[in-house]
């Protein structure tokens, strides 16, 4: 009666583990979306996206590993790059094969994919040891740091600890079921020793009843629990368990400080989109037509008599590509980026001085957290357009259609519109995992 009962419990147990199905999945979906993105802050170590994109498979469902050999610096790109599309077709296999249904996977499944979590990380430690150093931007070294503390975070505390639990019960079920069928045969460990040939051939065959795939460390193992009485060992097997602590709604507090982070997050970066609007206004510049002669005397004649004639100003229209799920072609205009990053930069500063009212009257408890889904959905919004426009103008520019006006671009000012780019991209992508994490992880915190 107690091991009918353990049964029960067990069940019980696997049906508690499977209700947290559905957010193994997301934990998936982020894994994935976290490695994928690997190659932002570390672009010089990988082939660009456009070669990485075509290789990988969304519908395999087969594990497979590469070897990982020696690579001369040369290679040392395409190495990281084939390891990295491994591990996410590997990711897409286990999407596609295994989390369709927690009922169909079974322990050798578990290893599989637990090989799979340890090549992850066995290519992250690689890929920091050997290339964390080569980033010379410290936003995009900040959110190499951040992507590699997210995604073994993902692993350790989420993903592994719902394989460490579905392994337990399936071990402990095994071991009760087979134990049903062979106590009273094999009766004890020393009756197993004495015939251990006849014996293994019995408790093959009772798997193969069963149902149970044959494994000879479990079943040593349950012969071994046969010196245990029912009652002994469903007291053992119930202590492994415990109840998970259940990840609840967060409170108003814990949910204001996350939000908190993405907000400051994003005011971190006002001093770039400062400095990005004179590097835009500088380019907008050099492409206005020149004013003929008889225009320049005009306005001249005008200032002499307390007028200033502005001169006619022509719009700088340009169309460049995106990929966002698909491959988009898109057109902007560089009157609308200067104004978009003007009203950003106002928002921010706009921001900064509500959140700091807060601050100074110690009120900061009593912030609306709707108040603060409006500021961080309004930024990132605005910030998330400008981003667009600005890497779409990069685009343009390269053009050789536009080599000669690029020239007249100082250097120095080309290199600071890229790096502040890179923090601005960093800042998004950071701030989009933790706004995403924070859905998947409390749902019902709204």
């Amino acid at each position: 009666m107690a091991l009918a009962e353990l049964i029960q419990f067990l069940d019980e147990e696997k049906g508690k583990l499977f209700e947290a199905f559905t957010s193994l999945k997301g934990f998936y979906h982020t894994l994935l979306e976290s490695a994928r993105t690997l190659t932002v802050p570390f672009r010089n170590s990988f082939a660009p996206e456009s070669n990485i994109k075509p290789a990988l498979d969304p519908e395999q469902d087969k594990i497979v590993f590469i070897k990982h050999g020696l690579q001369s610096l040369e290679g040392e790109v395409q190495n990281n790059t084939d390891w990295l599309i491994n591990i996410l077709n590997n990711i897409f296999a286990i999407q596609n094969k295994y989390l369709q249904s927690p009922y169909f996977i079974e322990l050798k499944d578990i290893d599989d994919i637990r090989k799979v979590h340890d090549d992850i990380s066995k290519f992250l430690n690689h890929l920091y040891e050997h290339h964390l150093s080569a980033i010379p931007n410290a936003e995009m070294s900040l959110l190499a740091r951040q992507k590699k503390n997210d995604i073994e975070d993902l692993l350790e505390n989420h993903i592994d600890h719902f394989f460490k639990r579905m392994e337990q019960v399936k071990v402990d079920e095994y071991i009760i079921r087979l134990r049903e069928e062979i106590k009273d045969q094999v009766g004890t460990l020393q009756n197993y020793y004495r015939s251990t040939e006849e014996f293994d051939q019995l408790i093959r065959e009772k798997c193969t009843y069963l149902g149970l795939s044959y494994n000879p460390d479990l079943a040593k193992l349950t012969v071994t629990e046969l010196e245990s009485s029912d009652e002994a060992l469903s007291k053992r097997i119930k202590s492994k368990y415990r109840e998970a602590t259940a990840e609840k709604a967060l409170d108003p507090a814990g949910l204001r400080r996350r939000y908190l982070k993405i907000v400051y997050r994003y005011l971190s970066r006002n001093s770039e989109i400062s400095k990005l609007i004179p590097i835009l206004e500088n380019i907008y510049y050099i492409y206005q037509p020149k004013p003929s002669l008889g225009e320049r005397f005009s306005r001249f004649i005008s200032k002499l008599f307390g007028k200033d004639v502005k001169l006619p100003k022509k719009d700088v229209e340009f169309q460049y590509i995106i990929a966002k799920g698909s491959i988009q072609r898109k057109k902007a205009s560089l009157e609308d980026l200067m104004d978009r990053t003007n009203r950003l930069d106002k928002l921010l500063l706009k921001v900064k001085n509500h959140v700091n009212s807060y601050y100074i009257k110690k009120e900061i408890n009593a912030f609306p957290l709707k108040t603060m889904r409006n500021i961080i959905t309004n930024i990132s919004t605005l910030m998330g357009e400008s981003f667009d426009d600005c890497f779409g103008l990069i685009q343009w520019l390269g053009k050789m259609s536009n080599k000669e006006k690029l020239d007249k671009i100082p250097v120095s000012m080309q290199r600071d519109f890229n790096q502040y780019l890179n923090s601005i991209h960093a800042t998004l992508i950071i701030n989009s995992e933790r706004l995403k994490d924070i859905a998947r992880r409390f749902p019902d915190s709204r």
